[in-house]
């Protein structure tokens, strides 16, 4: 059972298995971090100045502020 080319075939087996997982292990980690480095220079971009941020927060208080408004109008033309 042990004798050499029974040996050598159990090194080759072990030797292309873990070639392949190797392989798609790697394609795997690189498909992530490409996703990563993407996400990343995303939110670099997202990032807002302080005056952006300040000025979205305005708006949507605005808009907050104008949709509190239409409400109560709206409900009393749906109950006349």
């Amino acid at each position: 059972m042990n004798n050499v080319s029974s040996v050598v075939y159990g090194w080759g087996a072990l030797i292309v298995a873990a070639g392949g997982a190797y392989y798609y292990a790697k394609k795997d980690i690189d498909q992530r971090r490409r996703e990563n480095f993407r996400d990343q220079q995303q939110h670099a971009v997202r990032k807002l100045s302080w005056d952006e941020r300040l000025r979205q927060q305005e708006q949507a208080s605005n808009e907050l502020a104008e949709a509190r408004k239409l409400k109560p109008a709206e409900k009393s033309n749906a109950s006349s």
